[in-house]
């Protein structure tokens, strides 16, 4: 783990890589996340009719950060 850095990869006691980020990087992340959500929601009448909530059309939006790609 480095300090300073924005988000890191640390192992835990058992192996697994944990992924750490700050706070307020948190926050930020999931403020744009719900804008986005609300843009898509508003520019797709699917999203619309079917109440849709802005947080999951932004969630499916952003890439998942957890390396799932890692085996």
């Amino acid at each position: 783990m480095r300090v300073g850095s924005v988000s890191t990869r640390c192992q835990d006691g058992h192996g697994r890589h944990t992924l750490v980020s700050p706070d307020f990087l948190t926050l930020t992340l999931g403020i744009v996340v719900y804008f986005v959500g609300v843009i898509l929601n508003r520019r797709i009448a699917f999203l619309r009719n079917y109440n849709i909530p802005e947080p999951v059309t932004g969630g499916f939006w952003l890439p998942e950060p957890s390396g799932s790609s890692m085996a």
